[in-house]
C-alpha cells in the first residue's frame, strides 16, 4: 500500500472516530426542552382521552394546572376516569364523524367563554390540541386478507379523525397555540402483518409535516408529531387486549414465526412496551417548550437501535432479516 492510500485510510478512520460517536450521541439523546411556556390555566383538548396515552396525558396536564377537554368515543371510561376531576370537561365524541367533532366544538366554545369569565382560564382560546385517538389492527394477518370495512375504519379514525379535529378546533386557537399529533414509529418503519395501521400512521406523519410548514407562514401555531413505539395501552394490554394471530389466516405460520404464539407476552418479554406515562411526559414537554422538535421518537433503547439500523441501511436489510426468519 503506497503512502497516499495509507493517508486516505487513516483519514477515513479519523472521520469515523470523530463523527460516529457524535452522531450516536445526537441520535440517542432526547432534546433539552426549555420548559419556557407556563401551562397553568391553559385550555387543552385531548382526544382518545378515556384510556392509555390520552388518559395519562390528561392526568399530567391537570397536575400542571391546565383545564382539559377530554374527548373519547367511550363515554363509560370517560365517566369512570374523570368523575372526580373538576378541571376536566368530558365530551363523548367519535372523531371519525365530522358532525360529532363539530358538536364538541360548540360545547367547548361555550365552556371556554364561561370559564374565562369566571377567571378559571387566562384566555378564552384553546392553547393546545393533542390527538391521541386511534385504533389498532383487529388481528394479525396479511394486508391482502384484511376486511375492507376495517381498512376504512382504520383510516377514518387514525387519519381523517386527526384532520377533522385539527380543522374544526383550529378556529378556537389563539396566538402561540400548539398542535401535537400522535403518530407512531410504525408510520416510518412498517412492520409486517400490522394491516393498515402503519399506512394510516405514515399518513399522519406526512400530514403533520404539511400542517407544520403551512403554519410557519403565519407563526401562529406550533405543530409537533410524536411517534411512540409499542406502549402498554389498552390497545395492546388491558381491557381490549392484543388482537393476536388470526388462526384462519393463510399467513398464520408466518405471523407466528414473526410475532410468536403470544404477541403480547413477546412484547413484554423483550422489554418493548413503554408506559403511556412516558409518552405523556413528552407530550407535556412539547406543549411547554418552544424549542421542542418537529418530530420526536418516543421509544425504548431496543426500539431505537432497531429503527436506526433498519432505516439507515435501507429497507433491504430488514427484508433480508425476514427471509432469514
Amino acid at each position: 500500500m503506497d503512502t497516499s492510500c495509507k493517508l486516505q485510510t487513516m483519514l477515513y478512520y479519523a472521520i469515523a472516530v470523530l463523527i460516529v460517536p457524535l452522531f450516536l450521541y445526537l441520535f440517542f439523546r432526547y432534546p433539552r426542552f426549555k420548559h419556557d411556556v407556563p401551562l397553568k390555566r391553559r385550555a387543552i383538548i385531548v382526544t382518545g382521552a378515556a384510556s392509555g396515552i390520552g388518559l395519562s396525558t390528561c392526568q399530567k396536564l391537570v397536575q400542571k394546572g391546565c383545564h382539559v377537554f377530554a374527548l373519547d368515543i367511550n363515554e363509560e371510561f370517560l365517566t369512570k376516569n374523570y368523575s372526580s376531576l373538576t378541571a376536566v370537561t368530558t365530551i363523548p365524541v367519535d372523531v371519525a364523524q365530522l358532525s360529532s367533532v363539530q358538536s364538541a366544538r360548540e360545547i367547548i366554545s361555550k365552556e371556554l367563554k364561561r370559564k374565562y369569565s369566571e377567571g378559571l382560564l387566562e384566555s378564552e382560546h384553546v392553547f393546545g390540541l393533542v390527538t391521541c385517538a386511534g385504533i389498532l389492527y383487529n388481528s394479525l394477518k396479511s394486508i391482502v386478507e384484511q376486511d375492507d370495512g376495517y381498512m376504512e375504519r382504520m383510516f377514518s379514525v387514525n387519519m381523517f379523525g386527526t384532520h377533522y379535529c385539527v380543522k374544526t378546533f383550529y378556529t378556537l386557537f389563539g396566538d402561540n397555540s400548539v398542535i401535537i399529533l400522535i403518530g407512531s414509529n410504525a408510520g416510518s418503519f412498517a412492520v409486517p402483518f400490522t394491516s393498515f395501521y402503519s399506512a394510516s400512521k405514515a399518513a399522519v406523519i406526512r400530514y403533520a409535516d404539511t400542517l407544520r410548514r403551512e403554519m410557519i407562514f403565519r407563526g401562529k401555531v406550533r405543530v409537533h408529531c410524536l411517534n411512540p413505539g409499542a406502549a402498554s395501552s389498552t390497545m395492546i394490554v388491558g381491557e381490549r387486549g392484543h388482537p393476536g394471530v388470526d388462526k384462519a389466516s393463510d399467513f398464520k405460520n408466518e405471523v407466528t414465526r414473526f410475532f410468536g404464539e403470544d404477541p403480547q407476552k413477546r412484547l413484554v418479554d423483550l422489554g418493548r412496551l413503554q408506559t403511556p406515562s412516558s409518552v405523556a411526559d413528552r407530550v407535556v414537554d412539547c406543549l411547554d417548550s418552544t424549542n421542542a422538535p418537529a418530530h420526536l421518537m418516543v421509544d425504548n433503547f431496543i426500539e431505537r437501535i432497531m429503527y436506526f439500523t433498519f432505516t439507515s441501511f435501507g429497507p433491504k436489510l430488514f427484508d433480508n432479516v425476514l427471509k432469514w426468519l
